[in-house]
């Protein structure tokens, strides 16, 4: 066998392995999703393997509750939530503070949300 030959045969052998990974993938990926849903609900965000969002329902006395650009009081507010709203937030780099997974992002104080279980 030349080398030519050789050479050949190893790239294929590569091409095909590489195609039965995908289609592995392809396959394993179709069984279920992750997070089946009834008709109707919204799409919860997808977790982050690091930090997970977890559902909470926004706890105001009155009024809404501020969307802030960044984790803190002083920070410029880019957004409000209504009382009562459910939401998805994930614990920040700042205690006390939780940065949201949905509508854009931002953050909002952890003291006026109730975790839903």
């Amino acid at each position: 066998m030349t080398t030519k030959t050789k050479i050949i045969i190893g790239v294929g052998s590569a091409v095909a392995l590489i195609a039965s990974y995908l289609i592995y993938k392809k396959m394993s990926s179709d069984k279920g999703e992750e997070n089946p849903q009834k008709k109707g609900e919204e799409n919860p965000p997808k977790k982050d393997d690091t930090n997970e969002c977890k559902k909470y329902i926004v706890s105001v006395s009155k009024g809404n509750l501020n969307k802030r650009e960044q984790p803190n009081d002083k920070s410029k507010i880019i957004g409000s939530i209504p009382k009562a709203k459910e939401i998805y937030a994930k614990k920040s780099n700042t205690d006390g503070w939780m940065e949201l997974c949905e509508d854009g992002g931002g953050f909002v104080s952890l003291k006026y949300l109730k975790e839903v279980n």
